[in-house]
């Protein structure tokens, strides 16, 4: 009998794991053409210059976010997963961690930015965006970490549904900016935050 239950909970395993994959490629191929569509309108509003520039104030704070997060979201992932502690008392300490190590990482960010070698040629534009930047380091690292705690849940759905959000957003907003503004970077940008 007690085969018979374990048989039947690995099948169920599987078939929702087959599930979860077969939405979250959907999901990927989905956001890749998004991505493409992103680019394409981008460019053509930004052009070379104005791409380059984006590129680099974009990056930043996924490069600070990845450099200082120290894996304490897979950390979360296994202790949720592992029954290893409270979803509450994780998700409360998740907030309290985001809120100092976004602090620790703006600052850190702001270093980045200030170092002049990092910048040669467009400084002009990166500091008129590191208010910008700088403030959405401590977001990036929170939609990190809520997205390693919704995988931990299973809330796999949500984590493709919000990829969608955050891919699809910005081309609508940078074309509803750019319509209200004129100016293609500063249209970009606040797409993007």
């Amino acid at each position: 009998m007690m085969d018979k239950d374990r048989g039947s909970g690995a099948e169920g395993a599987l078939k929702s794991l087959s599930r979860f994959s077969a939405v979250t490629f959907a999901t990927t191929v989905l956001r890749l053409g998004i991505r493409v569509l992103s680019n394409v309108v981008f460019t053509r509003l930004l052009g070379p210059s104005g791409r380059g520039a984006y590129g680099l104030l974009t990056t930043i704070p996924g490069l600070v976010v990845s450099l200082g997060n120290m894996g304490f979201g897979l950390g979360n992932v296994f202790l949720i997963a592992k029954r290893k502690c409270d979803l509450r008392a994780v998700t409360g300490n998740t907030l309290v961690v985001t809120s100092i190590l976004g602090t620790v990482l703006t600052l850190a960010g702001y270093l980045l930015l200030s170092y002049g070698d990092i910048l040669k040629g467009d400084t002009e534009i990166i500091h008129q965006f590191t208010f910008l930047v700088l403030c959405a380091i401590p977001f990036v690292l929170l939609y990190e970490f809520g997205s390693d705690l919704l995988i931990a849940t299973k809330q796999i759905n949500y984590v493709n549904f919000l990829g969608l959000i955050f891919s699809g957003l910005p081309v609508i907003l940078i074309i509803i900016f750019w319509f209200y503004t004129g100016e293609a970077l500063n249209s970009a940008m606040y797409a993007w935050a």
